[in-house]
């Protein structure tokens, strides 16, 4: 619904702000991965972080909640 585009933020390069914490350097460094190849694939359109970390609450035990859109070619 509606209240779903409240918890996601728009993903262009890993946002800073919501990482700053040093426990959070695992899932920083498994989402610089995603940025990274999701942004080498030429069907890549767009991705959005969901869910905690979205919402600037993620911790040391919060996962990554990524969407993806891509291209259809078919």
């Amino acid at each position: 619904g509606r209240d779903d585009f409240r918890e996601h933020a728009v993903i262009e390069q890993v946002p800073e702000h919501l990482f700053a914490n040093p426990d959070l350097a695992p899932q920083r460094q498994i989402l610089e991965r995603i940025v990274r190849v999701l942004t080498r694939d030429e069907q890549f359109l767009a991705a959005w972080l969901w869910g905690s970390f979205a919402r600037g609450q993620g911790d040391a035990h919060s996962d990554l909640d990524v969407h993806a859109a891509v291209a259809d070619d078919a």
